[in-house]
């Protein structure tokens, strides 16, 4: 099973979820790969503040043991590629994630932004999710607007063919 950990937009609290939810799968006795395919607002050497390193600690899988690819401008995923003179290709990256997925039971996948954050101007996370067969759980912050951003995000969802496993 893959499931895609999306947001209602930044911040909300993507990867905290994704953390408790792979802590309680493993305790289930579940086995559970948590990864993060673009990071951005990442350079140096990985530390254990950025997501990708959250989530692998959070099952204690060495690989991969932060983000696939990593960025240093902290927007979204295209931009980032693009100031730093390079290109992030799609289909590379879901072969990456299939190959990490191998063998676990489960494989949580926490996207970059909202569902339609561009990961290449042809390719965002909501086309991520439909090309590894992944459900989506959509993390949504309390606060003003949410309700709408929430709608929007099981619309597109929707549209996509993409099924939605709940709203936390």
């Amino acid at each position: 099973m893959r499931l895609l950990i999306t947001g209602t937009d930044i911040g909300v609290g993507k990867t905290w979820v994704a953390c408790a939810l792979a802590r309680a799968l493993i305790e289930t006795g579940k086995s559970v790969v948590a990864i993060k395919p673009v990071e951005t607002g990442c350079s140096g050497q990985p530390s254990k503040r950025e997501d990708g390193v959250r989530l692998a600690r959070a099952t204690g899988q060495t690989q991969p043991a932060h983000a696939i690819i990593r960025l240093p401008e902290p927007v979204a995923p295209v931009l980032a590629s693009e100031r730093v003179g390079a290109e992030i290709d799609f289909d590379a990256l879901i072969l990456k994630i299939e190959r990490f997925s191998e063998g676990a039971e489960i494989a949580l996948i926490e996207g970059a932004g909202g569902l339609l954050a561009p990961v290449t101007w042809e390719w965002n996370m909501v086309d991520l999710a439909r090309s590894l067969g992944a459900a989506a759980l959509v993390v949504a912050a309390d606060r003003l607007g949410t309700i709408n951003h929430t709608l929007l995000t099981l619309s597109a969802l929707e549209l996509a063919g993409v099924p939605a496993a709940g709203v936390c």
